[in-house]
Parts: structure tokens; sequence; C-alpha cells
């Protein structure tokens, strides 16, 4: 099976040998889930929760698989989310390795602001368990790094609003 958002936002999980659970990446709405377990004899590698009030699609792999097989075009498109899912899984990893958690959650805060403004609002799009697991933290890793920016200066807390841009790139470049 594979899964599409047709409203909403979706998160993949993975369960590890041992029975823990990590968030692995968090899909907006129309992004197609699940294709890998096609071509992997339909053992799925990932599960799919739904991040927000969201309209879920199920899609017939093994119809899906045949039409691939019968139509270039159609080929092409599953290689490319492929493709783009794996780009997604190396740049958490990176991130895992690379960035310390107030680090993670201010690249995430600066991926939705723009470029020019000094303070802007900001919700969350989904609740904070489904953000810490996309960014790779235990949920209190999450708002220990919220806390940490918000004393920094450098942000407000997932229930407040507003947030200083140039504050959170200070924390990208500084070892927090």
């Amino acid at each position: 099976m594979c899964w599409s958002s047709s409203r909403g936002s979706s998160a993949s999980i993975a369960w590890a040998r041992y029975g823990r659970e990590a968030g692995v990446a968090v899909f907006p709405k129309g992004e197609l889930i699940g294709v890998n377990a096609m071509f992997l004899d339909r053992r799925a590698t990932a599960n799919a929760q739904a991040a927000e009030h969201s309209i879920i699609a199920r899609l017939e792999g093994g119809k899906l698989r045949r039409l691939a097989a019968e139509d270039p075009a159609v080929a092409q498109a599953l290689l490319e989310i492929l493709c783009h899912h794996g780009k997604l899984a190396e740049d958490c990893l990176a991130e895992d390795r690379l960035l310390t958690a107030p680090q993670r959650v201010a690249n995430y805060i600066l991926s939705h602001c723009q470029n020019s403004s000094e303070s802007f609002s900001f919700r969350l799009p989904f609740q904070k368990c489904v953000l810490a697991g996309k960014l790779g933290l235990a949920p209190e890793a999450l708002s220990r790094a919220f806390s940490t920016l918000r004393q920094s200066g450098r942000g407000e807390g997932p229930g407040d609003r507003n947030s200083r841009p140039s504050g959170a790139r200070t924390v990208l470049r500084s070892r927090v």
C-alpha cells in the first residue's frame, strides 16, 4: 500500500530493532508515502501517521507497480519520489550528526521565515511530538531546545508567536 494526504501533513515513523520509534520525516499534502514497500516485497520500512487533521488516500501498491512497469513516465515519477525521500533521509542524518538540538530547532524556524524579516509570527503546523520526531529529538529535548533559544533571546517557545530570525541565525553558527 501507498498513502497520500490530500489534506494535511503526514509523518513517517520508523521502528528500531529494539522497539523504539523515530520520526523520519514530515510530508506535506500530496506527497506519496510508502513507495519503497512496493519494491521490497511489500515490507514497509516505516509507518505513516497524520501529523494534523488530514484526509488520507490509500493506493494499491501492486497496481501502481504494474502501472510503472507499463508506463515509463510513471516509473520515472516513482524513481524521483524514491530519490527525493532518500535525500530527505540523508539531510536528516546529517543534521542529527552535525547540529545540536537548539541548532536544529533554529534551522527549522529559519526555514519558515522570510530572509529579510526582523521578526515574524510562527505557529507549529503540527504537534510538538511530530516536530521532535522530524528533528530527531525526544520531546523533552525539543522543549529544552526551545527553552535555550528563549533564554538566549533568540526565539520564543512553541506557544508564543514571535521569533527573531537574526538570533536564530546566530544559534546556527554557534555551538549552543
